[in-house]
């Protein structure tokens, strides 16, 4: 007899619902919990990574930058295939996969095989969007405000223990240690999953758009790996990948114009209420989260033109204040976004950040690092609105009759973003003087790109129609 012989299938009736609330909440929590930790909990070990696989900072960077791009073209595709299969399954399938490129990591004897571990973790991109679609349709009305509270919150890294025990770990027993752990919080999330879930099963039956799938993701990764390899291969080699990235770009684009279940209705992608928030998202993370997520700290662990901390230092100083920062400015915005416009809200967040940016710059020249960990902390504010406010404009101008396709397109161009921006960073961040290696060039460089990409994503932002501030003025 199998497992599931002795422990017959849950199904989603509303008696059932009403029952088991509380398990339900706690499952989509532990699932979003592991999307949350393979966003961020490796950040302080990927000095460790760089040291004990024998490769430089810029390949680890470039890997991490290649697990955003991955995660969010997933989260676009979990979109697309969770009204045609049971959103049980998928959330298990995709857990399921995600420990096991897990497992790989923390086994890899080498750079490659981390890679391939990191790329099986894309997987997890599913989590989020799943979790907010499973809350919609299965908990009752009066607690789905609070579940979704609760649920952004995990998501959002509520407490920041994780990046404290991430930098406690690597000192003490290096990167493997924290793979291990995510192993761990991943397999008790599979368990719960398949305890408290009901099955909820499709509630289409047409085709899906895997050919787009496919072309989408071949020809974002070409684009993505010819920037990733700019710096090293030369820039024949780097050219080439582009322009073949971009081409199957082409291809995606007429796939999707004659599809009749596009996987992104181009149509609409060109129109106001779609690219204006699309481009703002992708260039706005691919300045902030590029800094957050690498560039600082790389450069507070760095020996020669950083701060020399520990993982752990790196962890208390520079990535918790950002994080509870994040978390309190959250709910703080979207209370004030609706009342004075999410349109407004995203432009003192983008022109606000440019100059904490700037500063960061300085601070880094002039090896300033207490002012680089309070404009850490500061960019923490701006941060929150800027994620708070260009989600609540992805629902808000999402068409009535598809009001999830601006945000699963949106949380693509944030996992888009957020990898370029990485692996940008990590080329400039290796370049400086070959007789200064305590020279910070490299790193003032990373800081000042992601100045202006947030500069430009404000310069996007004014093409967001004026409508949704009024909108949400008579929300």
């Amino acid at each position: 007899m199998t497992p599931d012989d002795k422990q017959p299938e849950l199904k989603a009736t509303p008696q059932q619902i009403a029952l088991k609330p509380g398990g339900i909440l706690t499952a989509l929590v532990l699932a979003v919990v592991v999307v949350q930790l393979c966003n961020t909990m490796l950040a302080p070990a990927l000095p460790d990574m760089a040291t004990r696989l024998n490769t430089s900072n810029e390949t680890v960077g470039l890997i991490h930058g290649f697990f955003f791009l991955l995660s969010g073209l997933v989260s676009i595709a979990a979109a697309s295939y969770s009204d045609h299969m049971d959103r049980r399954k998928l959330v298990l399938i995709s857990l399921s996969v995600t420990c096991a490129g897990l497992v790989v990591a923390t086994v890899a004897p080498n750079i490659a095989v981390l890679l391939i571990g990191r790329l099986l973790q894309a997987a997890s991109g599913a989590l989020f969007p799943l979790a907010l679609r499973i809350l919609r349709e299965t908990l009752p009305r009066e607690g789905f405000g609070r579940g979704m509270g609760i649920v952004t919150a995990a998501y959002a890294g509520a407490t920041s223990i994780d990046v404290v025990l991430a930098g406690w770990l690597t000192d003490s027993y290096g990167f493997r240690a924290v793979l291990a752990f995510m192993v761990l919080v991943t397999a008790i999330a599979i368990v719960v999953v398949r305890v408290s879930l009901p099955n909820l099963p499709a509630t289409e039956s047409g085709r899906v758009d895997r050919l787009g799938t496919v072309l989408l993701c071949l020809s974002l990764s070409a684009i993505q790996a010819g920037i990733g390899m700019a710096a090293n291969a030369g820039l024949v080699v780097a050219a080439s990948s582009v322009a073949v990235g971009m081409a199957l770009f082409a291809g995606f684009w007429m796939v999707e114009k004659r599809s009749s279940a596009p996987l992104i209705p181009v149509d609409y992608l060109r129109s106001r209420d779609a690219w204006p928030v699309v481009a703002t998202s992708a260039l706005t993370f691919t300045g902030i989260l590029s800094v957050i997520n690498y560039t600082m700290p790389v450069l507070s662990q760095d020996h020669n033109g950083g701060y020399g901390n520990s993982a752990i230092i790196t962890s208390l100083a520079f990535l918790v204040p950002i994080a509870l920062v994040t978390l309190v400015f959250s709910p703080i915005t979207g209370h004030f976004a609706p009342k004075i416009g999410w349109r407004r809200t995203l432009h003192v967040a983008l022109i606000g950040a440019v100059p904490v940016l700037i500063a960061l710059v300085l601070a880094v020249g002039q090896r300033a690092e207490w002012l680089a960990i309070v404009m850490m902390a500061v960019l923490g504010v701006f941060n929150a609105m800027a994620l708070t406010a260009v989600n609540g404009l992805s629902v808000i101008l999402a068409p009535e009759r598809n009001p999830g396709i601006l945000p699963g397109i949106n949380s693509t161009a944030f996992g888009v973003g957020v990898s370029l921006g990485i692996t940008i960073a990590a080329q400039l961040a290796a370049r400086g003087p070959a007789d200064d290696p305590a020279s910070t060039t490299g790193f003032e460089q990373a800081l000042w790109m992601a100045a202006i990409a947030v500069a430009l994503a404000f310069l996007t932002s004014l093409a967001v129609p004026r409508r949704a501030d009024r909108n949400a003025e008579g929300a």
